[in-house]
């Protein structure tokens, strides 16, 4: 019965992303993830950095295309970011993934 609670708990906490692409970049960014289906995921769980930590994104440069209620494509327009390292920062429950994407 513990094995079942862990598996409970490990499925709640599900993150997986997909690398972003194209990266280097000049335009549009995609990274599919994947989410816990008892977790909802929406734009306030994400987070585009600059290398000094600066949080940049809008919500008028990023959307979240849910593709089902456990899977979506995170898209960021990068058109207008200035050249440089960008951290893209996924959190989800207890869990967070973070992705280096390059805007050339």
């Amino acid at each position: 019965k513990l094995i079942s609670s862990v598996e409970n708990i490990e499925d709640i906490n599900y993150l997986y992303t997909m690398p972003p692409f194209p990266n280097p970049s000049t335009n549009i960014i995609t990274t599919k993830i994947y989410w816990g289906r008892d977790i909802d995921i929406n734009l306030e769980n994400i987070g585009i950095y600059d290398i000094m930590g600066n949080k940049i994104h809008s919500n008028d440069n990023i959307r979240l295309e849910k593709l089902n209620n456990y899977s979506g494509n995170l898209i960021w327009d990068t058109s207008n970011q200035p050249k440089g390292t960008y951290l893209l920062k996924i959190q989800h429950g207890n869990n967070s993934k973070t992705a280096k994407i390059m805007v050339e």
